[in-house]
């Protein structure tokens, strides 16, 4: 009888890190294959995770950016997954320096960009103080460029109560750049 326990949680602690393992090389940058539509990919589910957590460690061993989502599914054929309310935590100087929620999310395993849909928030800190929100209905994050960009309608919030809006935004978030494409319009509270 123990013996037959200790090998039911071997067998179970080996699934976990296997399904671990192939979670995180499915949502790092994979090879480029041609991508199905989403129709297509309902078929070819390849595994799920529940309570999805994964971290991201610098070069420097720190902590870089925490991924959680309650769902995930993979799609084989297609090379994507999909995140139910996905958060990305992402870490500066082991602080918190953004955030980003919605409502799902799809992770293309070929490209390295995750697409979050429907309610996306990103939150930027400075010394752990949320600085400012930009909120949107479509949102695009490259990993290997470490940007994000939207065509959409986007509204850009700071500390001070500013608001601008635009459609279209292209961020590169190693130089702290947003610039907004169309439409702007604003309203500065100057402190």
């Amino acid at each position: 009888m123990l013996v037959a326990r200790r090998q039911l949680r071997l067998a179970i602690a080996v699934l976990l890190i296997i399904a671990a393992v192939v979670i995180w090389s499915t949502l790092d940058n994979g090879s480029s294959t041609a991508s199905k539509s989403n129709s297509e990919a309902a078929t070819d589910i390849d595994f799920f995770i529940l309570d999805a957590d994964f971290k991201a460690f610098g070069s420097d061993g720190k902590l870089s950016q925490i991924a959680t989502s309650p769902t995930v599914k993979h799609f084989q054929q297609s090379r994507q997954s999909i995140l139910l309310t996905p958060e990305i935590i992402s870490f500066q100087d082991n602080q918190k320096s953004a955030t980003i929620t919605s409502q799902s999310a799809v992770a293309d395993d070929s490209s390295g960009t995750i697409t979050f849909n429907t309610k996306v928030l990103v939150t930027s800190f400075k010394e752990t103080v949320a600085d400012s929100f930009l909120n949107t209905t479509i949102l695009h994050y490259n990993r290997s460029s470490n940007s994000i960009y939207s065509e959409e309608h986007v509204e850009f919030t700071d500390i001070f109560g500013s608001i601008t809006t635009a459609t279209g935004l292209f961020a590169d978030i190693q130089l702290n750049t947003l610039e907004l494409k169309n439409n702007v319009k604003g309203k500065i509270h100057a402190q």
